[in-house]
């Protein structure tokens, strides 16, 4: 009988629907076995319930975590490409200015010589008039 009993406390599935062990028992025991496998099902599935609510709270902050790094992540990217143009613009212009350096030792490479070449000449002259 204690055998018989524990069988009674078996959950309820699709397998054991049937009341294999308990069938002999009178209807109130059955109902009984029931009635406990139905509160455990409800106690589990409040459980489970429970559970669920927690996943989807913390879905839900994650949910808005990501939105708050994915609208950090466009601002960064917004100013990295500010930068890039600035970084672009500055280069151009030390390029430009590479140029002009370039062109001003050329010119006063220029003076440096005419300048030699007169001082050369006024040499020249004053040696010849002496």
């Amino acid at each position: 009988m204690l055998e018989e009993q524990v069988e009674l406390l078996v959950p309820i599935t699709p397998t054991n629907v049937s009341f294999r062990c308990c069938s002999s028992f009178p209807v109130t025991a059955r109902l009984t076995c029931v009635v406990r496998n139905l509160e455990k099902a409800e106690s589990r599935v409040e459980k489970l319930s429970k559970a669920l609510d927690e996943v989807d709270d913390r879905v839900a902050e994650l949910r808005n975590k990501f939105q708050v790094r994915t609208t950090e992540a466009a601002q960064l990217q917004t100013e990295v490409d500010k930068a890039n143009e600035t970084i672009n613009a500055a280069e151009s212009l030390v390029e430009k200015l590479g140029d002009e350096h370039q062109r001003w030792s050329e010119q006063v490479s220029c003076w440096v010589f005419e300048e030699f070449f007169r001082a050369f000449l006024c040499c020249c002259l004053y040696v010849t008039t002496m």
